[in-house]
């Protein structure tokens, strides 16, 4: 993981963790699949095309967990490299008059709320799929569009906590060095 910031390290098994929920959750519920499966839904989260359960069918959303991982995953651990003049940041001109330690431990915060929003995006995809087997097996007639907006809406929040989190700790880092 992430041997300098524990954090860091955390955040990424708990996004390893969220995915290999997803894939256990596909794994099981994939035996109990009716011959024809929701696929895709309209506007009104009515399902209007069905598929025969497959591996591309079925597992497809895990497929989209893994690549979201594997995304945000190699983002927030780049994060540590990028030079800092490549950087668009508040404060840049006092940021880059810190320390190597005080750097990482900012980069540490971005790092750790990328993967948050990675984490996020996984549950979304989770939540997808559920929706599909509950919707697959008759539970619920429709697919409940307040999943998307609500994970949207946590993604959005956890940008605004990022940057407000970024600004907070580069401002305590510039006052320790004066």
């Amino acid at each position: 993981m992430h041997e300098k910031n524990p954090t860091v390290a955390r955040a990424m098994i708990a996004m390893i963790a969220t995915i290999v929920i997803h894939g256990a959750f596909a794994i099981v519920t994939f035996w109990s699949l009716p011959a024809k499966i929701p696929v895709h839904f309209n506007a009104n989260g009515v399902t209007d095309s069905f598929s025969e359960p497959s591996v591309c069918s079925w597992f497809g959303l895990f497929f989209v967990s893994v690549g979201l991982g594997l995304l945000m995953g190699a983002v927030a651990l780049s994060v540590f490299n990028i030079p800092s003049r490549y950087l668009s940041i508040p404060r840049k001109k006092e940021y880059l008059a810190l320390g190597e330690h005080q750097k990482r431990r900012l980069m540490g915060v971005i790092s750790t709320h990328t993967l948050i929003m990675g984490i996020v995006s996984i549950a979304l995809m989770l939540c997808v799929h559920i929706s599909m087997a509950l919707l697959a097996h008759g539970s619920i007639e429709r697919f409940p569009a307040w999943v998307v907006f609500a994970a949207m809406f946590v993604i959005i929040i956890e940008l605004v906590v990022m940057i407000s989190s970024f600004s907070r700790k580069l401002d305590n880092e510039i006052r320790r060095m004066k």
